[in-house]
């Protein structure tokens, strides 16, 4: 995969969710704070890996380097609610803030 975007990561959550729809919560508004709540405590997770490890944790000759990527996967697993979602969303939704650190 050389080029992984928005509108992948979201199919690639579909397809996850599609295939343990059988053993994970399903995805509505209703269940949404418990994914959130679930992905930020995946973030702490990395958060730990780097605190403990440094940005050289993301070495590719970093025995912590497959853990890192292994949180960072589960980040994608565990969306609020990616159904109603789209690439486009994303993209439009540039707030002033972003726009301007991006010039910095």
């Amino acid at each position: 995969m050389a080029d992984f975007g928005i509108n992948e990561m979201l199919e690639m959550q579909r397809k996850l969710q599609d295939k343990y729809k059988d053993k994970w919560e399903g995805i509505s508004p209703e269940v949404g704070k418990n994914k959130l709540l679930w992905m930020i405590g995946e973030v702490g997770e990395v958060i730990d890996i780097v605190k403990k490890n440094g940005p050289q944790a993301c070495n590719e000759d970093n025995p912590e380097r497959e853990h890192l990527i292994e949180e960072l996967a589960a980040i994608l697993r565990n969306p609020p609610q990616p159904n109603s979602i789209t690439g486009e969303k994303f993209i439009n939704n540039k707030s002033d803030d972003l726009e301007s650190s991006l010039l910095l």
